[in-house]
């Protein structure tokens, strides 16, 4: 029986709670990781990942992590995870990540942090049961999409609200023009500290390359379009709907995404999440 001690890591980015939002980051960039352990001291406190922080719109140079925590709820708050002991199988792994709906949970042995499961990690020890299956028995049909006018606002609130990393950006045919991914958001979003001021001069692809940071220049971010930021179609991670199960995990392993959008004549047709497998195999 495969448990938690068998497909956990042992290195992961760690941040400590005095640690300011864009230690954060670019702890995050460093380890090349979605995801950091948070620490207060030696005490396990949570797990900061992207989501989280695409709810944390605050000067990130000199916010603390532990401010942005002080009023959270463990209800609701992807901040606090589940717990896993190192004997915790398999499929109590895959239901307790799906339900916390979290890229990883960690792993503590008498209080003490000793590792971290993935849901990257767990996704590959199941791959192999998924074989041959179509990807549309799993597939969710009613998938959210969003259109190329469409601001970087509406991009935000329906990742929180549907808890995905990427939305297809439709045209008025309905075809797929790209993607917008929560990796897109943030690089732009929090890049830069409050101190910048420098404003951009128009509203290209690359305008917010530059630094940004001051609530009137997040602002004008939040009310771009889309399609300022979005990766254009076809250079974007899709699947066809006609695939299997097991490649499209293939796919979510080798990009580190936890959802797929799937495609049927160049129209975004459904979606596959990490979650829907995770939910699918712990149920057995």
């Amino acid at each position: 029986m495969v448990a938690a001690k068998d497909i956990m890591k042992t290195t992961y980015a760690k941040v400590d709670m005095n640690d300011t939002v864009s230690d954060l980051q670019g702890k995050l960039r460093l380890k090349k990781q979605t995801f950091a352990v948070v620490f207060d001291g030696k005490k396990y406190k949570g797990i900061a990942g992207r989501r989280w922080l695409l709810t944390s719109r605050v000067d990130t140079s000199k916010t603390r992590i532990r401010n942005l925590t002080k009023k959270s709820s463990k209800r609701g708050n992807p901040f606090f995870v589940p717990k896993l002991s190192p004997s915790d199988d398999i499929a109590k792994v895959c239901r307790l990540l799906a339900n916390a709906d979290t890229r990883a949970l960690p792993v503590l042995d008498k209080q003490k942090v000793v590792g971290v499961v993935t849901a990257r990690s767990v996704m590959r020890k199941i791959k192999s049961e998924y074989k041959g299956i179509p990807v549309k028995e799993l597939a969710k049909k009613k998938l959210v999409s969003l259109k190329l006018n469409d601001t970087v606002g509406d991009a935000i609130k329906t990742m929180n609200r549907s808890k995905v990393d990427r939305l297809p950006i439709v045209d008025r045919f309905g075809k797929i023009a790209g993607i917008v991914t929560e990796f897109d958001i943030l690089r732009r979003f929090h890049r830069y500290p409050a101190t910048s001021r420098r404003t951009p001069s128009a509203m290209s692809h690359d305008s917010w390359s530059g630094p940004m940071g001051s609530a009137d220049e997040k602002q004008k971010m939040v009310g771009l379009p889309v399609d300022n930021i979005m990766t254009p179609y076809p250079m974007v991670v899709t699947a066809d709907m006609g695939s299997t199960i097991a490649a499209v995990i293939d796919i979510m392993i080798k990009d580190d995404v936890n959802s797929v959008i799937l495609v049927d004549d160049s129209r975004p047709a459904a979606m596959l999440t990490v979650k829907d497998v995770l939910d699918d195999y712990s149920r057995g």
